[in-house]
This record gives structure tokens, sequence and C-alpha cells, in this order.
């Protein structure tokens, strides 16, 4: 997705703002996001990315929770 690829330093970027805006009403639990971030991961792993490059974008990833939960 864009939202990875931004992550990875591509020429995509989110903004915090953007990305509150885009997920503010969609009622995203903590549950829902858990579940999210471990599939990806598990994505990720499937596919052999190296596990400090999984390391960085999980971080990456979970920083933004409190951007993504509002449920």
């Amino acid at each position: 997705s864009k939202f990875i690829a931004s992550l990875l330093g591509g020429p995509v970027s989110f903004s915090d703002e953007q990305l509150e805006r885009s997920h503010r009403n969609l009622g995203i639990n903590d549950a829902n996001f858990d579940e999210v971030a471990r599939l990806l991961k598990e994505t990720f792993e499937d596919y052999g990315v190296d596990e400090s490059d999984i390391s960085k974008i999980m971080g990456d990833v979970n920083s933004r929770r409190r951007i993504i939960v509002s449920g």
C-alpha cells in the first residue's frame, strides 16, 4: 500500500493528520488494530522480508496506534 511504501521511504507520504482523518469514523479499536498488525507482520514474514525491515515497519505502524484507534 501507499502507507507501507511511505514507511519504507517511498515517494508517497502521509501526515499523521491525514491518517487520523481517514480513520476517524471507522471505529477501529485496539483488537482491530492488533489483528491487522499481526496479519501485516505475518505477510512480511511469509514473503521473506528481512526481520530488521519488519521490525522497523511494525515499529512505525505501532507508533501510529493512537492516531488510528478511535473505538
